[in-house]
């Protein structure tokens, strides 16, 4: 079994990279008539919910990470949140996972790659 630090270093990896494969999806298939995308106000609503899930789950609250129905019952809202975002707009869902990206990006950067992973083994 792999360390929670080794996995936090991991998201960090992943989310870095998915972020330019994000935007250039994200620009390919929003509309033209649309509000530019990236829209700033879905970019921090996206970067909060990552940064306060992640915390949550290094934290273990509400045994969201000792817990596999919890956890995909978050992951079950967030869905039904974020598909009800404003209809006809895809910016919107797009600028939210962005959001989301740059969040866990940020979070795991300080706590998993400079820093070690609150309540962690190491």
């Amino acid at each position: 079994m792999i360390s929670r630090r080794t996995r936090a270093r991991f998201e960090f990896l992943v989310s870095l990279c998915s972020i330019p494969v994000l935007v250039a999806w994200g620009n390919l298939v929003t509309d033209e008539e649309e509000s530019s995308f990236p829209d700033p106000r879905w970019v921090g609503v996206g970067f909060v919910y990552r940064v306060a899930y992640s915390r949550a789950y290094d934290t273990d609250r509400g045994g969201l990470r000792t817990s596999r129905v919890r956890r995909a019952g978050v992951k079950w809202a967030v869905n039904a949140f974020a598909r009800r975002l404003p209809q006809g707009r895809s910016a919107a869902r797009w600028s939210f996972s962005l959001g989301a990206r740059l969040g866990r990006v940020v979070y795991r950067l300080r706590y998993g790659v400079l820093g070690p992973v609150p309540d962690g083994e190491e």
